[in-house]
Formats: structure tokens, C-alpha cells, sequence
């Protein structure tokens, strides 16, 4: 019953619903804010997740769920405002077969709750990951300048904090595999590492110093929670820290996007 129901919706949703037009604005989205742009939508593949398995936990039940369908609102509305911008076969390719698997994973994403369909949604959101990392780097390759980069790094920040918040969700919900916690375990470097590397950038003005000075204590704060099982109060703390990183990390993307290296 399930691949029936989602056989249809992938038809209706083959296109992204976007309650309203693109605006001249989208369309003129520079090669630094459309990295930005794509590389939120790999942030919001993650949050999805994790605020889908937050629903059927309980966990925030109520802000879960805004922010599952504000998440939901913003991947239509940016996969609409990356299409003007696509340069070349690759980027179009790309953006054809994001729209294709986005339509999978947002028929269930705005469904019913249902908690056994958790895996088949993870499945789908890694998968979209995949394609938006391809996205970021086929734009980051068109305009190749260190501040790219640094958007780019900055923005997969966004993307791990959901990403590891959504991975102790899903271990709440009972998977203990391997593979989710070696892909904690490599989550966790990877923020590790792109921090320090974000800290050493020499261009880096007095705000951006600052803000991520203030993320390497709340990733210390995270990082930690990270190990917290059992007590209920411990998924609200996972929930939290990821929210209050994200909005951090998403500061520091526009500090990189709005610097001039002259």
C-alpha cells in the first residue's frame, strides 16, 4: 500500500510545489549565495529527519513539527530558486534528479506520522544529501575563489549539526547498527576538523572570530550530549544544542557570503 500511495505522489510532486513564483531576486542569486542556497538544502535534508523522528518520540512535539514544515516550505521554495541559476548539463542533471527524489521523500515528510516508515524516509533524505553535496561543488567549481569555499565549509556545519542530532534520534527510536554509529563517529570528526580549519582562515574579520569562537564552547555543550542516553531531558538537550548551532553556523555563512577580499 505504501509504494502505491508513493508511486502517485511522485507524479503529482515531480515538479516542487512552490506556493509562489520565483522572484527576479532568486534569479539573480549570485554564485556565492546560490552555494549558500544549495548548501542549505543539504542541512534541511538532515533536519527533516531528525524532526520527524522528534515527532514520533515526543520530543518538542510542537516545535517539531513547525519546524518540519517550515524545513518542508523551504526546500520547495529554494529548489525552485536554484533552477534559474543552473549552468551546464551537470547542474541541471543534478537539479532534475533532486527534484525526482525530493518528490519521495516529501510525500511521506508531510503524511501521516508513521514510525515505520523512518527508515525508508532516512533512506531517501541521505540520498538527496548526495545529490545537493553534488550541486555545492558543481557551483562551488563554476566560481572557483576561496570565499566559496569557506561558504561552502561553513554551510556543511549547518548540515552535520542536523545530521548528528538526527543519528541520536534515530538511535533513540532503537537503531543500535554499527553504521549509525560510525556515521556519528564520523560526523563528529568532520565537525571537529572544518572548525578548526574555519578558526585558521586568515581572512576571517573580528564578527566571524567571534561567532566561532562561541560555537567551539556549544559544540563542546553538543559534542558531549552527543554520549547522553536514557533520561527523556537528554533528547530535548540533542534537540536544543542542534537548533541553537544551527542558527550559529548559519550566521557565520552569511559573515563568508558578505566578505570582500580585496
Amino acid at each position: 500500500m505504501l509504494r502505491v500511495v508513493l508511486m502517485v505522489w511522485a507524479m503529482l510532486f515531480m515538479s516542487p510545489v512552490v506556493a509562489q513564483s520565483v522572484s527576479a531576486t532568486m534569479a539573480a542569486m549570485s554564485p556565492l549565495e546560490a552555494v549558500n542556497v544549495a548548501g542549505r538544502q543539504r542541512m534541511l535534508t538532515q533536519r527533516i529527519v531528525k524532526n520527524y523522528a522528534q515527532l514520533v518520540l515526543g520530543v518538542a512535539p510542537e516545535r517539531a513539527r513547525n519546524n518540519l514544515e517550515a524545513s518542508v516550505r523551504l526546500f520547495d521554495k529554494q529548489l525552485a530558486s536554484l533552477k534559474p541559476i543552473a549552468v551546464g548539463e551537470p547542474q541541471k542533471t543534478t537539479l532534475a534528479e533532486m527534484n525526482k527524489r525530493w518528490a519521495r521523500l516529501r510525500v511521506l515528510a508531510v503524511g501521516p506520522l508513521d514510525g515505520a516508515n523512518i527508515q525508508f524516509i532516512d533512506h531517501e533524505a541521505e540520498e538527496l544529501l548526495k545529490l545537493a553535496q553534488s550541486l555545492v561543488g558543481q557551483i562551488e567549481e563554476s566560481h572557483p575563489v576561496a570565499v566559496a569555499q569557506w561558504v561552502n565549509l561553513a554551510g556543511r556545519q549547518r548540515m552535520l549539526s542536523q545530521r548528528m542530532a538526527k543519528l541520536y534520534m534515530l538511535r533513540a527510536m532503537g537503531d543500535n547498527s554499527a553504521r549509525l554509529r560510525d556515521e556519528m563517529d564520523a560526523a563528529r570528526r568532520e565537525f571537529g576538523v572544518i572548525l578548526t580549519n574555519l578558526q585558521a582562515v586568515r581572512h576571517n574579520t573580528k564578527d566571524i572570530s567571534r561567532e566561532l569562537e562561541a560555537i567551539a564552547l556549544q559544540w563542546e555543550w553538543f559534542r558531549q550530549s552527543l554520549d547522553l542516553e536514557g533520561a527523556f531531558s537528554y533528547r530535548l538537550l540533542v534537540a536544543d544544542a542542534s537548533e541553537s548551532i544551527l542558527a550559529s553556523m548559519d550566521n557565520v555563512v552569511f559573515l563568508y557570503e558578505k566578505l570582500s577580499i580585496k
